[in-house]
């Protein structure tokens, strides 16, 4: 490589590191709210960059000492993150408390974009949360905005409360049957999306759920916009351990439309890599 060209490669990535690598912000635990048994919503001191970011935005939060982890924003003023617990960051985010101190970057990632009239919104599990930030903005615009919530059961249903704050019509589905309708989000949105009309539609939760709205939205001929996850170590898409197809769900996610979704059918709903790059097939 030529000396010139090392002197820009090093600008380049000086660049780079300045401006998306750039060190986590510190911030104080303000409020801890326990959703369920599993999840609960840590809200955070002021933050500017949170404050103005798109619905669906994530941010890469660092636990000293522990690990740094990606966790979509449930909230903007404050900021907030909503999470379940599944491994070991998730435990030790789960221990924190008012008072503790965690580091932020971000936003990052590319979020939802609102569109005009009347909006379908699915959410399953902890997926609901990332949606609440979209389904405020709506209210705000005056879109019409019908939603569908779902869970195992009653005890894992999270921020019903804020969404029917928000959204003209709710239908709330658990699998037991101990809360709303007795079913599943992604059938009965299914149905809603047979039977009315929509300007557009927005998903978070299980894939396979995703995977059915998507197929839905498509024989209706509605656009569809979904959030998805995957394992990820960088979040601004240098490490590429968040692939889908051509794609790195980190930097052209996680909101993904439906022309994203279509070039990678095989992988969407079928499967997903763990942090050593092996496919974990997605339960449907």
């Amino acid at each position: 490589m030529k000396r010139k060209d090392l002197k820009t490669s090093g600008r380049w990535w000086g660049l780079l590191i300045s401006k998306n690598l750039q060190r986590p912000r510190l911030k104080r635990v303000e409020k801890v709210v326990t959703e369920t048994s599993t999840v609960k919503t840590i809200f955070l001191s002021s933050d500017d960059e949170v404050a103005a970011a798109v619905p669906g935005q994530f941010l890469m939060v660092w636990i000293p000492g522990v690990d740094e982890v990606p966790m979509s924003i449930s909230s903007r003023t404050p900021p907030g993150i909503t999470f379940r617990r599944v491994g070991e960051a998730t435990e030790a985010l789960f221990k924190m408390k008012e008072g503790d101190v965690l580091g932020i970057r971000g936003p990052l990632g590319k979020g939802f974009r609102l569109k005009e009239g009347r909006i379908l919104v699915v959410g399953g599990g902890v997926g609901v949360a990332p949606l609440l930030p979209l389904v405020e903005d709506a209210w705000r615009e005056e879109v019409e905005v019908h939603a569908v919530v779902g869970a195992r059961t009653r005890g894992a249903l999270v921020s019903i409360e804020k969404l029917t704050k928000f959204a003209s019509e709710v239908a709330i589905l658990t699998e037991d049957g101990s809360a709303g309708f007795k079913g599943m989000a992604g059938d009965f949105a299914e149905k809603l999306i047979r039977e009315k009309s929509y300007d557009q539609i927005y998903a978070c939760g299980p894939e396979g759920m995703l995977l059915k709205v998507f197929r839905a939205a498509e024989a209706a001929g509605v656009e569809v916009q979904v959030a998805l996850e995957r394992y990820m170590k960088c979040g601004v898409g240098l490490c590429g351990s968040c692939s889908l197809g051509q794609h790195l769900v980190c930097k052209d996610g996680p909101v993904f439309d439906g022309g994203m979704l279509r070039a990678v059918l095989n992988e969407f709903g079928v499967f997903r890599r763990d942090g050593c790059g092996c496919k974990e097939k997605i339960e449907r």
